[in-house]
């Protein structure tokens, strides 16, 4: 009985070294995503990697146009002789300040929660010691 990987030829090794880079639209973004790891190879199953886009000059992203990222200037940005700048992509969450007043907000409902909850124990307290004041009532069966 012969095996199947005995009876297969393996890949030759420049395939296997350009396998594990993905090139979508051709390569032309520059951007390239391995695949690695024990998802890729278990079953045959690819993990699907998101690409990310570069991040287009800060004139172009005003302008809502494609920045063409040409170093150290953009062509839009050279050839209207404005500086160009590329800040570094910001990574998905939420902003610190806005933790921030998030938190503020949340000390702020608490403290006013102690204190209505205060108010309400002072109530019952003043309500149950003026029931105990007052006369029994006789209770009949009529209204």
């Amino acid at each position: 009985m012969v095996e199947e990987s005995d009876a297969r030829p393996g890949p030759p090794a420049e395939d296997e070294a350009n396998s594990a880079f993905s090139h979508e639209e051709g390569g032309s973004s520059g951007e390239e995503t391995t695949h690695n790891g024990p998802a890729s190879s278990a079953g045959g199953k690819k993990r699907k990697r998101i690409k990310y886009q570069k991040t287009s000059c800060e004139l172009c992203k005003a302008r809502k146009v494609k920045c063409d990222r040409a170093e150290p200037a953009c062509s839009w940005c050279a050839r209207h002789n404005r500086t160009c700048v590329y800040l570094e992509r910001q990574k998905p969450g939420s902003r610190i300040g806005f933790t921030l007043e998030l938190e503020s907000k949340v000390n702020r409902v608490d403290a006013l929660l102690q204190t209505l909850w205060r108010r309400v124990e002072d109530h019952i307290a003043h309500d149950h010691a003026s029931v105990q004041t007052l006369p029994a009532r006789r209770r009949s069966g009529r209204p």
